[in-house]
């Protein structure tokens, strides 16, 4: 493969690739879709053209199972006073799409029609790609192979590795009525290691996972030994667990449990802004230092992109100084709402999709206190370790929760027994006022995928976080707990 970009992918890719990436319609016929649209009196329209290749592999007991899905459509807005229309189609004909225009409702009063004089622009790459994902799949296979064949050699009671990976290369056309032509080719890779470990009747898992926006080159950021024996480790670790503690205890969240992600992601994307942070603007959340980032921008991450899929410019967001909200997530629906700017987080799953606020590369500033430090300063506690997902934020009832397969017991200031898998309940204010300490040791996943309504893929970065009295732990049947992960799905 060479090396030169163009547009985000290499000069050398085969054209077969570029012609399914093609979205076919051209500026003319784009811009004519929303010509008519605006002439049936909406406020603003949209145009959100998709062509996507999704290529799924799956490895599970050592059988390799192959799956290939294309995703072509249009998807159409038009704002109605305060109503945000959203319609769509996978027929790109001239009868399809004269049809999903008429889906639409019109205004009192259909408008002459208006020339909609489309002016292109373009933005920066942020995550170029060296090697595309489809000229290295037997590469991506024994990639996988080597994961699979180190994991079982880690301990012998290392019993079951699944591994899942998946590549998107999607194309998008947008363009609006105030004249905004975006196009662009993006490029989203993960992969996710699950081992499973069994002894003396217990089961247990453990997980880990890399990804991003470049090309199948982030597969070298570790080696199949490294991301094998993350996972492995876990797993064995966390064999033959206690029942949890049936008391409010100090929780130590560890740097990987993206706790923050629910109970303060979620809440700061703007459409939940009359949610637990309503009338919080300005007012200090937390008694700790908390400075808290969204950036799109960092190259190569999951969450990573040039602009958003409503064509503005990614960028970097500073939403919590100091404990002190600052702002909010916005697309433009929620800029106009809130006379605010956009921030360039306008997201969506597919073309299926109208564009909401969420978030991209969430970011939790370290504190000083060493991790050590954190336990040896808890006499009794727990440390919750590990989440595979499965979260969610109850914004508007100011409550989150968060699954996690890995715990351990604190005891004297030491980590002692693994605890059986639970799901956290916490409540949002209250999680934040009992913040006693941010930890120094900040680690930055790579790839990650949220599922609040829309799967998109994001990442997050923190330390880990003390909070002085837990909240509810309810205990989760670890059976169940290995019965979804066998399922797992990208």
């Amino acid at each position: 493969m060479g090396s030169s970009i163009v547009a985000g992918w290499p000069t050398d890719t085969p054209r077969w690739i570029l012609r399914r990436l093609d979205t076919d319609l051209t500026n003319e016929q784009i811009a004519g879709i929303l010509e008519k649209a605006m002439s049936k009196g909406v406020g603003f329209s949209e145009v959100f053209v998709e062509n996507s290749v999704i290529h799924t592999l799956s490895l599970k007991a050592r059988a390799l199972d192959q799956k290939r899905e294309a995703v072509r459509g249009l998807g159409l807005r038009g704002w109605l006073g305060a109503e945000d229309q959203y319609v769509w189609t996978e027929d790109l004909s001239d009868k399809g799409i004269s049809d999903v225009i008429a889906q639409l409702k019109g205004g009192r009063a259909e408008q002459p029609a208006r020339t909609v004089p489309l002016q292109e622009i373009s933005f920066p790459t942020v995550s170029p790609v060296k090697q595309f994902p489809s000229d290295s799949t037997d590469q991506t296979i024994e990639y996988l192979r080597m994961v699979e064949s180190a994991a079982y050699g880690c301990d012998r009671r290392v019993k079951d590795v699944i591994l899942v990976y998946q590549h998107k290369l999607q194309d998008v056309t947008i363009a609006n009525s105030q004249s905004l032509l975006v196009r662009g080719k993006r490029c989203d890779i993960m992969l996710v290691a699950i081992v499973i470990a069994e002894d003396l009747g217990s089961q247990a898992l453990g997980a880990s996972a890399i990804g991003g926006t470049s090309g199948t080159e982030v597969l070298t950021r570790e080696s199949a030994e490294q991301l094998a024996r993350e996972a492995s480790d876990q797993a064995v670790r966390l064999l033959n667990p206690r029942t949890i503690p049936q008391k409010k205890l100090p929780i130590i969240f560890a740097n990987r449990s993206a706790v923050f992600h629910e109970c303060l992601g979620h809440p700061l994307e703007a459409r939940h802004r009359e949610g637990a942070f309503r009338d919080k603007l300005g007012v200090r959340l937390t008694s700790v230092p908390l400075t808290v980032i969204d950036d799109a921008t960092i190259a190569g991450f999951g969450g990573s992109y040039a602009f958003d899929d409503e064509g503005t410019q990614s960028t970097r967001t500073l939403l919590i100084e100091e404990g002190v909200l600052k702002g909010f997530l916005y697309d433009r629906l929620y800029a106009e709402r809130y006379n605010a700017k956009t921030t360039g987080n306008g997201r969506r799953m597919s073309f299926r999709f109208r564009p909401v606020p969420r978030m991209s590369n969430l970011m939790i500033k370290p504190g000083e206190a060493s991790f050590d430090d954190l336990v040896k300063d808890t006499k009794e506690g727990i440390l919750a370790l590990a989440t595979l997902g499965g979260g969610r934020s109850f914004v508007n009832e100011g409550k989150f929760l968060l699954p996690f397969f890995g715990a351990f017991h604190i005891e004297n200031g030491k980590i002692t027994d693994p605890l059986q898998p639970f799901v956290y309940q916490g409540n949002i204010l209250r999680t934040l006022e009992n913040i006693d300490a941010l930890g120094n040791d900040y680690i930055q996943s790579t790839t990650g995928r949220c599922g609040l309504d829309q799967i998109i893929t994001v990442t997050y970065g923190g330390p880990s976080a003390k909070i002085k009295e837990s909240d509810t732990l309810i205990p989760l049947d670890p059976n169940v707990v290995i019965s979804s992960a066998r399922n797992l799905k990208l």
